[in-house]
């Protein structure tokens, strides 16, 4: 019993893996509801996801309570309808491959945790060299710091909504690639819908 059931004032007591790559992941769910209690029901999420896996839209929504990475050659799948909520300022790193395909009539949101969000509630994503592959179609995508950040990559982007975030996506070191941004809205960012730096060059 770690004296709430909190998960964000859970993470802030813990210094691990969301605070510094390098350690190992705290593992910390589920945890109790009081003392001598039982699980705090939920599907919470964090750390390096190192094999391949699948977020299921039966076990929807998902709760992110610290950093999260999918690591260097693994694919995380998640279904049509699929709810991300991020509990606090984490990011979602990707290293592999993330492939987040909704569809029309059943969109996947990626959005803050909390009761009345705001722009900058979470980090935002964070697309690396080997990620590519990646596919965010269908997606909402609210609340971040910066939607989506990529470095030397960009994801393949179709019908997402990248909306009401500080920043929309900055792209660096991207070069001309055969990846295409079509058919989404960058609405209502603050800062900017996008910026493209040294030499990146997506089809938009």
């Amino acid at each position: 019993w770690w004296g709430t059931v909190d998960p964000a004032v859970i993470s802030a007591k813990i210094y691990d893996y969301s605070d510094y790559s390098g350690y190992g992941v705290a593992n910390f769910v589920p945890f109790l509801d009081g003392p001598n209690g039982n699980p705090v029901n939920g599907n919470f999420v964090y750390g390096p996801i190192t094999t391949n896996t699948t977020w299921t839209l039966a076990n929807s929504p998902y709760v992110v309570v610290g950093n999260t990475t999918v690591n260097s050659g693994v694919t995380l799948t998640i279904e049509p309808g699929v709810m991300v909520k991020f509990d606090g300022y984490y990011s979602f790193t990707i290293n592999g491959i993330l492939n987040a395909e909704g569809t029309s009539e059943s969109r996947i949101t990626f959005t803050s945790n909390k009761a009345s969000p705001a722009k900058g509630d979470w980090g935002g994503f964070k697309f690396n060299a080997g990620s590519g592959a990646s596919v965010l179609k269908y997606v909402n995508l609210t609340y971040a710091n910066l939607g989506i950040y990529g470095y030397t990559t960009v994801p393949n982007i179709d019908n997402a909504n990248i909306t009401n975030n500080y920043s929309g996506m900055y792209l660096i070191d991207a070069g001309t690639t055969s990846t295409v941004i079509s058919n989404s809205n960058f609405t209502n960012n603050t800062q900017y819908g996008i910026v493209l730096q040294t030499s990146s060059s997506p089809n938009i």
